[in-house]
């Protein structure tokens, strides 16, 4: 699904904002995308797919893979 995807509909993330995002929470980007659904990337690599819902962008991630939070982890 995401390489069927407009290339207009990516979203960039800061390292704090793909730490939720990998976490499984929703963020709060300063910048929101004009279309209601939008590719999230890190540092240039697609990581997962958006939904605008008001000031947010909901995250789609199943929970079941993102509640203990260990899918993104800084290095020492």
């Amino acid at each position: 699904v995401i390489a069927l995807a407009a290339p207009a509909a990516p979203l960039a993330l800061t390292e704090a904002e793909a730490e939720e995002w990998y976490r499984g929470r929703d963020i709060y980007p300063e910048t929101l995308p004009q279309k209601d659904d939008a590719i999230v990337t890190y540092q240039g690599a697609p990581i997962g797919l958006a939904k605008k819902v008001g000031s947010r962008l909901k995250n789609s991630y199943p929970r079941e893979l993102v509640r203990d939070g260990k899918l993104f982890s800084k290095k020492a």
